[in-house]
């Protein structure tokens, strides 16, 4: 009977750190994302707009978020900018 109460507190144990850290995890997470979001960008007197003429402009881009990320083996499609 001993055994038997040591198993089940060892998994009790087990579950609530696995909890604690997998909630730890998720606000990291959340952090991230919030953090991550879009910045108000602010445009000073006597600014200059560059644009990289090396893509294509269209009027709508698709919204690829992977469309920058270069994996060998895959070809990768004309980049573009939209308006």
């Amino acid at each position: 009977m001993k055994e038997f109460f040591k198993y089940v507190l060892a998994t009790i144990v087990g579950f609530l750190a696995i909890s604690l850290i997998g909630i730890f995890l998720m606000f990291i997470v959340f952090g991230a994302i919030i953090a991550s979001a879009d910045k108000e960008i602010t445009v000073t007197d006597q600014s200059m707009l560059v644009i990289d003429l090396s893509k294509s402009i269209v009027d709508r881009a698709p919204n690829d978020p992977f469309e920058d990320l270069e994996l060998p083996g895959f070809f990768s499609s004309i980049k573009t900018i939209g308006l």
